[in-house]
Formats: structure tokens, sequence, C-alpha cells
């Protein structure tokens, strides 16, 4: 992807179905009910059909975070933070980039101590 991101030389017009993707994932996040895999899938959308688009992939790794896809998330976290064209969304990538790797440090420690927890249950 990378490669093809780099032969575009001026950014293209953003399909209006990809903005439709953002806007429902965007929504689906607010709501608590549902789940966040079902807002990976709209960003997804708007990721497929404009990859230019720092917010698409920087929204993309944060529903992937909520959904507990750490090296997903980082993967487009990164994508985000090399479309970034300004201080601020390079910050606020790299802002995402330490939720999502103390996030995967958590889960991580969350489930040796439950590994410990089972493993004295049968001693």
């Amino acid at each position: 992807m990378a490669a093809a991101l780099a032969k575009v030389s001026a950014a293209p017009a953003v399909a209006e179905d990809a903005d439709f993707h953002l806007g429902k994932g965007a929504a689906l996040l607010k709501d608590p009910k549902i789940a966040a895999e079902r807002a990976v899938k709209e960003f997804q959308d708007a990721v497929n059909l404009a990859p230019w688009v720092y917010d698409y992939h920087f929204n993309l790794a944060s529903a992937l975070k909520l959904a507990g896809q750490f090296p997903t998330a980082l993967a487009y976290c990164k994508y985000a933070r090399n479309l970034a064209l300004n201080d601020k969304d390079r910050r606020d990538a790299a802002a995402l980039r330490g939720e999502i790797e103390a996030a995967t440090e958590s889960a991580e420690a969350a489930r040796v101590a439950a590994e410990k927890k089972i493993g004295r249950a049968h001693v």
C-alpha cells in the first residue's frame, strides 16, 4: 500500500461514499451497545475507498484498538502517521500509538496473570 500511496502526487478527491463510511463508523462508536467490530467495518470501507486520507486510517486504528485488535491497530496507526499533513495529526497519531502499545501491554499482563491463576488452581 505504501508504494501505491507514494505514486499519488496530489490527493484525489474523496469519494462521497468514503465520507459516509467515516460518519457511520463514528456514529457506531458513540453507541456503547454496538460492538467496535461494526465500526471497524465502516472505517475499513472508507480506507478502501480513499486510502490516502489520514482521518480514515486514524479512525480505523482507534476502532481496532477498541476491538482489541492491537497489532492491526498499530499498523493502521503507522499508516495514519505517514499520511499526516500537519504537526497536530502527527502528534495525535503518536498519542494513539502510545495508547495502542499500552493496551497491548495491559492485555498481555492480564493474559499472563490469568495463566498463572489457572496454573495455581491445578497444583
